[in-house]
């Protein structure tokens, strides 16, 4: 509880900044929003305290150092995220920490929000860090997986139905292309870490079809 208290004190006193030159702009605001970031990963994924319990006692420091770590992400231009190595793997680390245990606060994000968490994602893939871009697809995965579940859910109880909560569901039903442009992106990773083509790929799949036809016949 120290941890997320002390996160959401410091980042917001360097939220207060205002513009600085860009050669100082690391060293007097991204340096610290980077070991904010190292701090916020560390206490939810140390094990030191049931979050979980927060919301019976009415305790909000989990839910303002989230909402600290939002404002925070957003008054990063995108750019920098990958410019800056220590930065991008303390954000995408703790990215990542987020979707695996906290996906109901992600999707409960405003869209401009969310919407931007996937694009850094999508530029994230391309990184040449190799960790970030691991990172980024089991980032990808959590939260793919949580809309597959909700979709499931919505589908038995209530079809044709999005709940109100699930700012997630609706902004695949008005943009459904972009969950696609990621996830292609995260194969065309996979298949470059193993040097495979993806039109070469195409073309033994369609070759394979092929065969099997023809020995079908």
């Amino acid at each position: 509880m120290t941890s997320t208290l002390c996160f959401h004190n410091i980042g917001s006193r360097v939220l207060t900044m205002g513009d600085l030159p860009k050669d100082q702009v690391y060293r007097m605001k991204l340096k610290g929003m980077s070991i904010c970031f190292s701090m916020l990963k560390a206490a939810l994924c140390g094990g030191y305290v049931n979050f979980g319990v927060f919301c019976l006692y009415g305790d909000n420091a989990l839910d303002d150092a989230l909402n600290t770590f939002v404002k925070m992400l957003l008054s990063i231009p995108q750019n920098d995220l990958l410019d800056y190595p220590k930065l991008s793997q303390t954000y995408y680390f703790l990215l990542e920490a987020l979707a695996q245990d906290h996906m109901n606060f992600i999707s409960s994000l405003e869209p401009q929000v969310f919407l931007y968490i996937l694009s850094s994602i999508s530029e994230g893939l391309t990184a040449l860090d190799t960790m970030v871009c691991t990172g980024c697809c089991a980032t990808l995965d959590h939260i793919v997986t949580y809309i597959f579940r909700r979709l499931s859910k919505v589908t038995k109880k209530r079809p044709n139905q999005t709940p109100d909560s699930e700012n997630i569901l609706r902004i695949l039903e008005v943009q459904p292309d972009i969950f696609r442009q990621v996830i292609m992106q995260e194969l065309t990773y996979h298949l470059r870490s193993y040097n495979i083509n993806l039109v070469e790929l195409c073309y033994f799949i369609t070759i394979r079809k092929q065969g099997e036809s023809i020995c079908s016949k």
